[in-house]
C-alpha cells in the first residue's frame, strides 16, 4: 500500500492507496478540492459538512450524467449498425424520419430514398423506386438540391422515379416505371409515363380516418 499526503480545505490528511495509484488519487483530490472550493465562493460557508455533503451530490450527480450519456451514445451507435445492417440486406437505403407513420413496403429490393425528401403518412411504396434530388451549383459555388415533397396516401408503383423541386399532392397513384419531374398539385388522381401525366381521376383509398 502507498500513502498520499493530501491538502483538503486547508486541512493535511494522509491516505493510502494501492501501490501505482498515487497520481490518480491526487488527480481526483484536486477535482474535489476545486468542486468544494467553487461551491464555497457561490454558495457561501455553510459549514464543513454541509458543502462537503453538497460537494459528493454534485460530483455523483456529474458522474450519473456522464455515464448516462455514454450508455446513451453506445445504444444509439448499436442501433445504427443494426439499422444499416438491415437496410443493406433487404437493399433499401431509407434515412429515418423522410416518411411519416403508416409507411408500407410491398417487398424487398432496391428501394432509395434521398434523405432530404419529405413523405406524408400511409405510403405504400415498391420496389425499384428511387425519390432523388436534382442538384445544382448556387451562386456561391456550392451546390443545391431540389428535393420532392410528396402528400399522404400516396401509391408508388414499382420502377417509379421522383425528382427534382415537386410536390405531389395527397392521395395519387403513381403508376409503374413512371418519370416525375413536375408537380401534381390536384388530388385523388393517377399520374403515370415517361414522363409522368394524368391518366386517371381515380387516386388512392383514404386510410386515415
Amino acid at each position: 500500500m502507498a500513502n498520499v499526503s493530501i491538502k483538503f480545505n486547508g486541512k493535511e490528511f494522509l491516505l493510502s492507496c494501492d501501490d501505482g495509484q498515487e497520481e490518480h488519487l491526487e488527480e481526483l483530490l484536486i477535482q474535489i478540492n476545486q468542486k468544494f472550493n467553487e461551491l464555497k465562493n457561490n454558495l457561501g460557508n455553510l459549514g464543513e459538512n454541509k458543502l462537503l455533503l453538497i460537494t459528493a451530490v454534485k460530483v455523483m450527480d456529474e458522474y450519473y450524467e456522464k455515464k448516462k450519456s455514454l450508455i446513451m451514445t453506445v445504444y444509439f451507435n448499436i442501433l445504427k449498425y443494426k439499422f444499416n445492417s438491415l437496410s443493406t440486406k433487404l437493399n433499401f437505403f431509407i434515412m429515418p424520419n423522410v416518411f411519416d407513420y403508416g409507411l408500407a413496403i410491398a417487398h424487398s429490393g432496391p428501394i432509395i430514398v434521398n434523405d432530404l425528401a419529405k413523405i406524408g403518412k400511409n405510403c405504400r411504396i415498391s420496389v425499384g423506386v428511387n425519390i432523388g434530388v436534382n442538384e445544382s451549383i448556387n451562386s456561391k459555388g456550392g451546390i443545391d438540391g431540389d428535393i420532392p415533397k410528396l402528400g399522404d396516401n400516396i401509391y408508388i408503383g414499382p420502377g417509379a422515379k421522383i425528382f427534382g423541386k415537386i410536390i405531389i399532392a395527397n392521395n395519387i397513384a403513381i403508376g409503374a416505371n413512371a418519370v416525375v419531374t413536375k408537380s401534381f398539385l390536384e388530388k385523388n388522381i393517377t399520374i403515370a409515363g415517361v414522363p409522368a401525366k394524368k391518366i386517371s381521376n381515380k387516386g388512392t383509398i383514404k386510410f386515415d380516418k
